[in-house]
């Protein structure tokens, strides 16, 4: 009589979770796959008709202000193409070069192209670029999709890169990696300042005031809300400390402060800390118990973005030509182009 051989999934009670060393599967991602696409100014207004970019998507629109070359990010969740059509690229300010970040399905929803936004944004920033306007707020998605979209914009920038057309002061390591977050949020060291603490059932942070902004110190235990939209501000910076290895998870889900982090008030430091929108920051406590002083509040202060249209230079006609849009010239940057096979 012959023998059977044991069932290895018949020996697993329901419970027990699936060993990874066990069976056998093609994994798969359905991820969006970039596309990348330019035109300079005179054949912008042929690119907007017949350049396919009528999807939602993200744009890097370059000038020339002086002696140098300044640029925009922007994007939009329906179309590219409407955001192209605005004056302040074919009339009043018309850019020397527009370069397109799609995706191949153009199914990038309007939370994605916010997210790809302010990863383009920084990144040109960090490769030395003037980038006009403030730095865009992103927006709060799983820290899953928040990882796909990282490889997303890395595609993007390789190809720009690899036309000439930007990001040529970044190295192939920084431009796969991508920034951080904002500068001046990760400090190497503690700052000097008045100490205080914030210690409840779920989080045990300290916190330094100092005349610059309010550090959250290494070692502080800060809540992990998830997927928290209504936290947009500090919700986009903590996506980006955690992908970058900034924080850390601890085995409870609450998350562990690896660097001292700087916020521009105390009440976005206690939103990071709470992981709630309305917490204030009367929770903190001065370490020293004899001190019963408040952190400062501090005056919110809103800055105005620099309108394109007050921009003082020189336009370029807007009448279609056969002007050649995949090179990057009279921006300083190497001649390149895409190549068709």
């Amino acid at each position: 009589m012959s023998r059977s051989r044991p069932s290895h999934s018949a020996a697993r009670t329901p419970t027990e979770p699936r060993s990874p060393l066990d069976g056998a599967a093609v994994v798969t991602l359905r991820e969006p796959i970039p596309v990348v696409k330019t035109s300079d100014a005179g054949a912008l207004a042929a690119f907007v008709r017949f350049g396919a970019v009528d999807v939602p998507g993200a744009y890097v629109a370059y000038w020339r202000l002086g002696d140098r070359v300044h640029a925009y990010v922007g994007q939009s969740g329906v179309s590219v193409a409407n955001r192209l059509h605005d004056p302040k690229f074919r009339h009043v300010v018309a850019p020397e070069r527009i370069i397109t970040v799609t995706d191949r399905d153009g199914r990038l929803t309007s939370a994605q192209t916010r997210v790809i936004e302010r990863i383009l944004h920084l990144s040109l920033t960090g490769s030395g670029v003037p980038v006009l306007g403030d730095t865009p707020s992103g927006a709060v998605v799983p820290s899953s999709e928040y990882a796909m979209l990282r490889a997303f914009c890395a595609g993007a920038i390789r190809q720009i890169q690899a036309a000439g057309l930007g990001f040529q002061n970044l190295s192939a390591r920084d431009g796969l990696a991508g920034p951080v977050t904002e500068p001046g949020i990760v400090l190497d060291t503690e700052p000097n300042g008045k100490r205080f603490r914030l210690d409840t059932k779920i989080v045990a942070a300290k916190m330094i005031e100092t005349v610059s902004g309010f550090v959250i110190t290494a070692g502080s235990i800060v809540r992990n809300p998830g997927h928290a939209p209504r936290t947009r501000t500090v919700g986009v910076v903590r996506l980006e400390l955690l992908y970058a290895g900034h924080l850390q998870v601890a085995e409870d889900g609450r998350l562990r402060v690896l660097r001292p982090l700087m916020f521009p008030s105390v009440s976005a430091a206690t939103r990071f800390v709470t992981g709630h929108e309305g917490a204030t920051p009367s929770l903190w406590t001065n370490i020293d118990d004899a001190d019963t002083s408040r952190p400062r509040r501090t005056r919110k202060v809103r800055s105005a973005r620099p309108v394109l249209t007050n921009l003082v230079v020189s336009t370029t006609s807007t009448e279609d030509t056969e002007h050649d849009t995949s090179d990057a010239r009279d921006l300083d940057l190497p001649r390149g182009g895409f190549r068709h096979d």
